[in-house]
């Protein structure tokens, strides 16, 4: 048997669970649309080249310097030039620790613009190895500008072209290999000096810009509390899901045999309505013989027979002929009284 519940606290119920279920399904198809991975680029290793091409640009006795020696970053005059003498440093330095190679070798180019160049190894290549985290090496060079600037002349002179925007281009060629526990580290730096030649007036420019890299892997962290969220959420919307149907099930609204009634009573009036009366109290006397009748159309019958009113009061309609009652109890009502 169906238990009765009020209708408003019933379909408040009935709404409440619904509610749920539609916020914790919709949660789940969230929670399963998340992933329950993700992978982030991880930094397990960073290094640095650096390079300092120092020189002094060593000049012959005058009366304008008053000194024999100029430091970088100076306008030189060609005529008062004897020499440069160039002392160049690099350093390799990573934040783990690492068996270095080293390989390099130092070149000259002298150049005519885009036309052509001669290239002379002033260093031929030259292998350290390091442990550790860092290594160094350093480099002098004596260069001779006038030798330099006869090679020019005499290419110059053999092809028959004068050259245009001569330079003379010091290149140093490094080859680092660095092995560590994530990872190696395999690069080149290229750092140069760059001098005019044939030039009254020149300055020097110097190439030599710090160089970083580093070595990444890729991490995977576990969202856990993507994968509890997905079972909660599904367990749960189950759960009410199951109690929104059995609840719906065992359950009905008290007003739905009432309403049966009235509709039975509706239906009656307008049917039979010259032959019944409404009565707020039915006394019934105690002796009375009393005949119950099948249907309302039955008692109709009788009624019309006898020539006797039909009284009603809620579902139940009666007609009284002396010591007889005949009586009509609506199926609606005797439900409604279990």
């Amino acid at each position: 048997m169906k238990k009765e519940i009020d209708q408003r606290i019933r379909l408040a119920v009935i709404a409440i669970l619904a509610l749920l279920f539609v916020v914790l399904a919709f949660d789940a198809y969230t929670a399963y649309n998340l992933p329950t991975e993700v992978t982030h680029e991880v930094t397990v290793l960073t290094y640095t080249h650096s390079g300092d091409p120092y020189y002094d640009v060593c000049l012959k006795p005058n009366d304008l310097y008053g000194t024999t020696t100029m430091g970088p970053g100076n306008t030189y005059f060609r005529k008062i030039t004897e020499r440069i003498d160039a002392a160049f440093g690099y350093e390799f330095t990573c934040d783990r620790d690492a068996e270095i190679t080293c390989e390099y070798d130092v070149t000259a180019y002298v150049a005519s613009g885009d036309e052509w160049e001669k290239c002379y190894v002033l260093v031929p290549q030259t292998t350290f190895n390091s442990s550790g985290r860092s290594a160094t090496f350093t480099e002098d060079l004596r260069i001779d500008l006038a030798h330099y600037e006869e090679v020019l002349s005499d290419i110059s002179d053999e092809i028959g072209v004068r050259a245009q925007n001569p330079t003379l281009t010091i290149k140093y060629n490094i080859h680092t290999i660095a092995r560590t526990n994530v990872g190696d580290v395999d690069e080149f730096y290229t750092p140069s000096l760059v001098i005019p030649l044939n030039k009254n007036v020149f300055t020097i420019e110097s190439n030599a810009d710090e160089k970083t890299g580093s070595i990444k892997t890729k991490k995977t962290i576990i969202k856990q509390n993507v994968k509890s969220r997905r079972t909660y959420s599904t367990a749960a919307a189950v759960l009410i899901l199951i109690s929104l149907i059995l609840f719906v099930s065992l359950t009905r609204d008290t007003e739905t045999a009432v309403g049966k009634a009235e509709k039975e009573i509706r239906s009656a009036k307008k049917k039979y309505g010259d032959w019944i009366a409404d009565a707020t109290d039915v006394p019934v006397e105690i002796g009375q013989s009393v005949i119950t009748l099948r249907s309302l159309g039955d008692l109709v019958k009788v009624a019309e027979e006898l020539g006797k009113p039909i009284i009603q009061k809620n579902q139940d309609y009666y007609i009284f002929d002396g010591s007889m009652r005949y009586e009509y109890r609506s199926v609606v009502n005797e439900e409604g009284r279990d």
